[in-house]
């Protein structure tokens, strides 16, 4: 993405079902540090991987986010970051969730 200007931004990871990945609307700003991620769903659980979108997420291998709970990941800014090339993708257990993410952000990236 950019450096963002703000001290928060947000998006949303909209997942139709179970089994199919999905990034988040907008990308992690080169600038921030910590994503916030909520599950407002009251049944399913949300799961959160480094990859590429598409494909289920084993629940083995994510940060699983029980419902109605939030998770504080910390990424670091651009420069801090690990360059993986891979992005958070998004996945439930079952059925449909909306995550919603903060972005963090600091002064420079």
């Amino acid at each position: 993405m950019a450096v963002s200007g703000n001290m928060f931004d947000g998006t949303v990871a909209v997942v139709a079902s179970s089994g199919t990945s999905v990034e988040p609307v907008l990308e992690i700003p080169d600038n921030c540090h910590t994503v916030v991620i909520l599950n407002p769903d009251t049944t399913n659980t949300v799961l959160v991987q480094l990859g590429t979108a598409g494909g289920a997420i084993p629940a083995a291998n994510a940060a699983v986010i029980p419902p109605s709970a939030t998770l504080s990941l910390v990424v670091g800014t651009l420069s801090q970051r690990a360059s993986s090339g891979a992005n958070l993708i998004f996945d439930t257990n079952a059925g449909a969730v909306t995550a919603q993410l903060i972005y963090v952000n600091g002064v420079s990236s």
